[in-house]
């Protein structure tokens, strides 16, 4: 029976195929590492201005003589939930990005071993014409 890790043309395929694969998850580990410093950048902006705002609530409130009042609370609440929603949004829009990048790498590592089991079949079919037998009885 033929051996199909024995043609050198499936085994060229097989490191091509190799190295594709190794490029996909380099060029997707790459992705994520810019998408995770991307949503590391944003995410301090988001603090920074939630304090900017708080402040200026309060230099407000301050004022007009309203900084312990249920209004001025009132103020700081909706601005810590409307920071909260961006960093949620954030983390949301960070974890799309990152599952779209892993999900691309899988596909593309996929279609290679498809590939693979294509050359293969063609291999295995290759060597049993060359020696004479009838392929897959």
């Amino acid at each position: 029976m033929p051996d199909v890790m024995q043609d050198p043309s499936y085994l060229a395929y097989m490191r091509a195929l190799g190295f594709d694969s190794t490029q996909a998850e380099d060029d997707a580990n790459l992705a994520k590492t810019k998408a995770q410093a991307q949503i590391d950048l944003y995410r301090p902006e988001i603090a920074y201005q939630g304090e900017i705002a708080r402040r200026d609530i309060g230099l407000a409130h301050e004022d007009r003589g309203m900084f312990r009042s249920g209004q001025h609370l009132q103020a700081v609440a909706e601005q810590e939930h409307e920071q909260a929603l961006q960093t949620g949004e954030l983390d949301l829009k960070g974890a799309d990005s990152l599952a779209g990048i892993q999900r691309t790498m899988a596909m593309q590592i996929a279609a290679n071993k498809r590939k693979l089991g294509d050359q293969g079949l063609l291999a295995d079919s290759r060597q049993y014409l060359e020696e004479g037998l009838a392929p897959y009885r």
